[in-house]
């Protein structure tokens, strides 16, 4: 059984860096991202490109570990 991801590109620009940070502009929104997740030669003014992906088996497991987690208090262990 295959699992469908669904998927929006998404394109920021560059606005400023603040010490480990850089800030990433989309439609007039500002956002935060540490500075390590972008290019190392990255400069202010440049286009970001970015995937936003939406993985139905990654939720899944993450639902899982919640009920086992629960489950584990529940039962006091």
């Amino acid at each position: 059984m295959s699992q469908r991801i669904n998927s929006k590109e998404l394109y920021f620009i560059l606005d400023r860096f603040e010490g480990a940070k850089a800030v990433l502009l989309y439609e007039g929104q500002e956002l935060v991202v540490p500075r390590r997740f972008l290019d190392k030669d990255a400069q202010e003014g440049d286009a970001i490109y970015s995937e936003l992906i939406c993985d139905k088996k990654m939720e899944k497991r993450r639902e899982n570990l919640a009920r086992a987690v629960l489950q584990e208090i529940l039962r006091g262990e």
